[in-house]
């Protein structure tokens, strides 16, 4: 399968504030996308296994309202139960997934579809966002949890 790497549309908040949405995002895309950014460093994501796409956003707008945006306009259903999502920041170059709010609070009932959804090869991610190492640390998190 070919991977392509876009511009895919442009998301306007609630607050009337302008974020670019990119697919599969080149270093620079990443970095511009951060630049929007007013509250929050990093780039917010989606990386949806089926199609191996990753969706990047400014880590202003919520993941909620970025699925909702994405379902809504392109019937492209991505949530936590498909697809890894997350927090990415630019640490010495390199991007960086450093922080999933509902895989790091959500345990409870969820253990078992957190396990499964991170036991899915996510390796072809690294191209564009390192992810290795958070999902090794939360897969060993919910592993002590079971």
């Amino acid at each position: 399968m070919m991977i392509i790497e876009r511009f895919f549309d442009a998301y306007i908040s609630s607050h009337g504030s302008y974020y670019e949405i990119f697919i599969n995002p080149s270093k620079k895309e990443l970095i511009d996308v951060d630049k929007e950014s007013q509250f929050e460093d990093g780039v917010r994501f989606f990386a949806d296994p089926n199609h191996k796409e990753v969706y990047a956003i400014s880590a202003d707008v919520l993941h909620m309202d970025f699925s909702a945006y994405l379902s809504k306009k392109y019937n492209i259903y991505l949530s936590w139960t498909n697809s890894l999502s997350g927090i990415a920041r630019n640490i010495k170059g390199n991007w960086v997934f450093v922080e999933s709010d509902f895989m790091q609070a959500g345990w409870g009932d969820w253990q078992k579809e957190i396990k499964k959804l991170l036991d899915t090869d996510w390796n072809w991610v690294n191209k564009y966002i390192l992810v290795d190492e958070m999902i090794e640390n939360l897969r060993n998190q919910i592993e002590s949890c079971l």
